[in-house]
């Protein structure tokens, strides 16, 4: 595997195939029951969906050693959480940077320099503006998620409607390939409720809409979540995703209702390529495009969606872009 990223993973059949042909031909196919609690529980797939560089970027020996002892019921210090939520230490890594919040991006423009057109919100007393700015920078490095419709929409051009959007045809081209594993959490306040586990994996693995894993963070909190995945049309609905909670619940010999549901969150998660497209090639010609137009791009799909590989791939652009320190 590269150092970061995907790109010369098309020259090695032995790994540009699914993460089931792949502990086929390694003659490990009695540990497929094994992986599926932390691969497709966690929303990356099934076995013979996610390509097998994914899984193997995910499956660390670290990553593997703590499935083994949390799956055996050992005393474990995994699943890790951050106490005061994982925002809250965003916000302490921003306050040494500068940063915009609540930014709207109006138009981006990208030549010998990169101009933003943007909308930032402005309180003055009980009032609440809009103040309009254009910027002009060196690079611009794209952190959102990499598909179409996000990426397209970025670079829309929200001042005359009536523009394409200035996305390249490579680029349309590329990303128009990203597929999404969407996943929903929905949150119930259940009273009097100890799960024994704070983390619960659901085999055989759920159809979709029905929940895989359940959790309960904290004991003696009532709030449990229940995380399902859908389709990339959203399917099933809200009301179907939160009736096959309910169900699940009315077996543990509870009852809830609708004054019982906390939240309901659709989450669009793993942008990712099918095998066939590594197999052609997608992440060298993807890896090829960083820098042109001055743009470059980081995130779940240049990477893996986990933040550790996505942290090194980006401390490694870096390096190689604008440091020369590889």
């Amino acid at each position: 595997m590269p150092v970061a990223g995907f790109a010369g993973v098309s020259q090695h059949p032995e790994i540009a195939c699914t993460f089931k042909e792949w502990l086929k031909d390694k003659k490990l196919t009695a540990l497929e029951p094994l992986f599926e609690i932390p691969i497709s529980l966690m929303g990356y797939g099934r076995l013979d969906e996610i390509p097998a560089p994914y899984a193997l970027t995910y499956m660390s020996i670290p990553t593997f050693w703590n499935m083994l002892v949390f799956g055996a019921g050992l005393p474990t210090r995994w699943p890790k959480r951050f106490i005061y939520g994982f925002q809250r230490f965003w916000q302490k890594v921003s306050w040494n940077l500068t940063v915009i919040k609540s930014a709207e991006i109006k138009k981006i423009e990208r030549g010998n320099e990169v101009i933003i057109h943007f909308d930032v919100p402005e309180h003055n007393m009980n009032d609440k503006n809009t103040r309009t700015e254009v910027r002009e920078f060196d690079y611009l490095i794209v952190a959102v998620p990499l598909t179409f419709n996000i990426v397209s929409n970025l670079f829309s051009d929200k001042l005359d409607l009536g523009k394409p959007c200035s996305l390249t045809d490579q680029e349309k081209r590329l990303f128009g390939k990203v597929v999404t594993n969407p996943y929903c959490m929905t949150t119930f306040i259940i009273k009097d409720l100890s799960l024994k586990r704070r983390l619960i994996n659901i085999l055989p693995v759920q159809k979709i809409g029905y929940p895989y894993v359940v959790t309960q963070q904290f004991p003696g909190n009532p709030l449990v979540s229940f995380y399902s995945r859908t389709t990339e049309r959203d399917q099933p609905d809200r009301k179907g995703i939160i009736a096959a909670a309910e169900a699940l619940i009315l077996k543990w010999g509870r009852v809830v209702s609708e004054d019982d549901l906390f939240t309901h969150d659709r989450w669009t998660y793993f942008p990712h390529v099918p095998v066939l497209a590594i197999k052609e090639g997608f992440y060298d010609e993807l890896e090829a495009m960083q820098g042109k137009n001055n743009t470059f791009y980081v995130g779940g799909l240049m990477a893996f969606e986990l933040i550790e590989p996505i942290l090194n791939y980006s401390e490694n652009l870096v390096k190689v872009h604008f440091t020369g320190k590889e």
